[in-house]
Order: C-alpha cells, then sequence, then structure tokens
C-alpha cells in the first residue's frame, strides 16, 4: 500500500502511472515492486475526499493508520519532506553525483524549461509547504565546510556569469517590497546577526581575501560600474539616525592589514583616475 494526496487527483494519478511505467519514479520501493509484479496488480483507490488545507494532515493520519512505511511502499511519514530520516548509501550518492555530472542541458531543453516556468506562480498553500519543510532544518558542520570550500573553488568565470545573468534584470515593486521586508527583520534578530558575524569571519582565509579584492579591484575599474555607483549615490542622504547606526557600528572597529590593504588600493585607484583627468 502506498498513501498519497493531492489537489489535482487525476493529474497526480496519471503521473504516478507515467514515471512507474519510464521506470524512472522517486519512490524507489514502489518502482521495485511495479517492476517485479507488474502494473496489472496495482490499483488506484480514493479513501477520503477533503478539503485542501487538510490534504496533508489527512495523509499523515494515514500512513501512520496503516503503518504503510514499514508495511507498504511509503518512503517517510511526512508528506512535507518524503525523504526525511533516509540516509543513503555512500555508492548511491556517488551514482547520484555521477547522473548529475553527465547530464548536459542543450540550449533547446534550457529553452522548454525557461518557457515552462515563465510566468509561474505558486500557492499559498505550495509557499507554506516547501517553508514548514525546511523550518529548522541545520546543516553540520562537516555539509558547511564542503559548502565553503566548493564556493572557494569557483573560478572568476563563474562570477562573471552570474553577473551577466543578473545584470538588467528588473524586479517587480512587490518582489522589491518583500525582499526589503525580509531582510528588515532578519537585520533585527540578534541570533542570526551573530550567526552570520561567525560564518563571515570562518569563512575569511587569506586565499578568500585576495580573491575578493582582486574582484573588487577589476570592478571598480569598471566605467559602467563607477557610473552606475555614482549615479546611485547622487543627490542620496543618509538621516540622522542611519548616521548615527553607521557610527556606532565602526566605533571600536579595527580594520585587518588585508582590509587595510583594500582600501589603500582603492585609494590610489581613485586617485589615478582623478590624475587621468
Amino acid at each position: 500500500m502506498y498513501i498519497g494526496s493531492s489537489i489535482r487527483l487525476v493529474q497526480r494519478i496519471k503521473n504516478h502511472v507515467y514515471m512507474l511505467s519510464l521506470r524512472k519514479h522517486d519512490n524507489q520501493k514502489l518502482q521495485n515492486a511495479w517492476n517485479k509484479y507488474g502494473a496489472e496488480c496495482f490499483k488506484f483507490e480514493i479513501i477520503l475526499n477533503c478539503k485542501a488545507e487538510a490534504v496533508l494532515d489527512y495523509e499523515r493520519h494515514f500512513i501512520a493508520e496503516f503503518d504503510s512505511v514499514v508495511a507498504g511502499f511509503n518512503m517517510s511519514s511526512e508528506p512535507n519532506a518524503p525523504m526525511k530520516g533516509i540516509k543513503h548509501s555512500p555508492e548511491a550518492i556517488e551514482k547520484i553525483r555521477e547522473s548529475k555530472r553527465a547530464m548536459i542541458r542543450t540550449p533547446e531543453m534550457r529553452a522548454k524549461i525557461s518557457a515552462a516556468l515563465t510566468g509561474r506562480k505558486l500557492s499559498d498553500q505550495h509557499k507554506e509547504n516547501i517553508g514548514s519543510s525546511c523550518k529548522g532544518y541545520q546543516h553540520t558542520e562537516e555539509t558547511k565546510q564542503k559548502m565553503r570550500s566548493q564556493s572557494q573553488k569557483r573560478d572568476p568565470e563563474y562570477y562573471e556569469k552570474l553577473r551577466a545573468s543578473l545584470t538588467g534584470r528588473a524586479k517587480s515593486e512587490e518582489h522589491k517590497k518583500k525582499t526589503g521586508e525580509a531582510t528588515r527583520k532578519r537585520s533585527q534578530n540578534p541570533e542570526y546577526l551573530a550567526k552570520l558575524s561567525a560564518a563571515q569571519k570562518a569563512a575569511q582565509t587569506p586565499e578568500s581575501l585576495a580573491a575578493l579584492a582582486e574582484r573588487n579591484r577589476i570592478r571598480m575599474n569598471d566605467p559602467a560600474v563607477r557610473a552606475k555607483i555614482s549615479a546611485a549615490m547622487t543627490g542620496r542622504k543618509a538621516s540622522p539616525e542611519t548616521k548615527a547606526k553607521l557610527s556606532a557600528a565602526h566605533k571600536g572597529k579595527k580594520l585587518s592589514e588585508a582590509q587595510k590593504l583594500l582600501l589603500s588600493e582603492i585609494a590610489k585607484a581613485r586617485w589615478a583616475r582623478k590624475k587621468a583627468k
């Protein structure tokens, strides 16, 4: 027995059958049984109709009632996180990694994915499900270290591609408002600020600081970047409250040797540009 739920039931059943017939279903237990016994040994039944907001609660209830994780094909007792508590073997992890590396997305494939996602809006329920599945999750120190190592290995070309993909992208006023509100909430959370400070200090190796200084030098030597910064700052006045916050944040703060060197290089470059004019 496999317990599932959906607000688009017919489409969900068709998707199950389609992926099982291709032998590409995410649920390996269900896929193995389908391969072994054949499609004729499976049937889909509706055991309850309910309101959309109660779907996941009932799914969770019936998974527990029928014990379908142990005695059936469900991978997890938690509908929001079907892989929660499941650990892949090192061999399985390596297979997944290799399959991802071998995947080549052609321009045509990328265009199809883009067209399928353009204009797509997630429902409030969908957003809530995504948020609740990630809430409270914390990476282990080993995972964090792996993520830092991978980030430091990225070459300048990666960042150049990222910058090019974001340049000129217009954000809606609603998006800007939501981003601003989220940023303000985070900046007022002492726990978040402490974690951010600790993470930044841990990531500041001599190599990363040197790479950051080099990227900043390249960026500040770009006339287009300087023109944008100048246009954004022209006529801008900081409020007394902002000035007080800046003053308090810098009071007693000592610059590292790397930061002093970076500021010195920026000042030299600025002076050289003024002399050239």
